[in-house]
């Protein structure tokens, strides 16, 4: 099982890392949920078991621990007033718990979002391709052609 929760935690950090901007505290959270997504489909124990490896691992982190990293920070984990979406210090009048401001955050979140599914989508069609091709080469052939 050892190597299936490695698979996993390697996964989460290639998911985590794309869009990251090279910000710890936003990798460690997207880390984080993208372990918290894949313990969810597992068994209890197995859940468990992943969620400690990925602590074990060092990038997991619990609520109060993202507090923390997030400290002075934007949401997207970079020191307020240098964040290319324009967050501002908290004390701004443009803070982030303005509903507008919430909205388009949610808008660029499933951007994102989309363009990652789009992606697996795309390399899923591109495998079942050749996947097809394959099946093609042996039932024209009755052997398999590389």
């Amino acid at each position: 099982m050892t190597t299936f929760f490695d698979t996993l935690i390697e996964q989460a950090q290639r998911t985590a890392r794309q869009g990251d901007g090279n910000s710890y505290e936003f990798f460690a959270s997207r880390f984080t949920q993208e372990i918290d997504r894949h313990a969810a489909r597992l068994a209890s124990h197995d859940a468990s078991a992943l969620i400690a490896k990925a602590v074990e691992q060092g990038d997991y982190i619990d609520p109060e621990e993202e507090a923390a990293l997030f400290k002075g920070c934007c949401a997207h984990g970079l020191d307020y007033g240098y964040c290319p979406a324009g967050c501002d210090d908290v004390d701004d009048t443009d803070d982030e718990s303005d509903p507008e401001w919430l909205e388009a955050q949610d808008a660029l979140i499933a951007e994102w979002e989309a363009e990652e599914e789009r992606a697996r989508l795309e390399q899923i069609a591109a495998r079942d391709d050749r996947v097809l091709n394959i099946i093609d080469s042996i039932r024209s052939t009755g052997r398999l052609v590389a």
